[in-house]
């Protein structure tokens, strides 16, 4: 913080600002995705699927070895 009383309405109003872009950001990704999942096939989506799968599969192994790794 850099003053000590500040303006909680321009804060807020700030804050609001913040969620409004994050929202809209998060609504035009599923928009793309969506868009880009119609193109698909059924077996090209199905790929996609597992390819996903496996990296959060993946992810979920390289916490496991970090987790071991620090314990000893």
């Amino acid at each position: 913080m850099e003053v000590k009383d500040f303006d909680t309405d321009k804060a807020n109003t700030g804050i609001k600002k913040i969620a409004d872009i994050k929202t809209a950001y998060s609504l035009d990704m599923l928009k793309s995705m969506k868009e880009v999942l119609t193109v698909l096939k059924d077996e090209q989506f199905q790929k996609i699927k597992k390819m996903l799968f496996y990296k959060k599969d993946w992810k979920k192994q390289a916490i496991k070895i970090r987790m071991i790794r620090k314990r000893r």
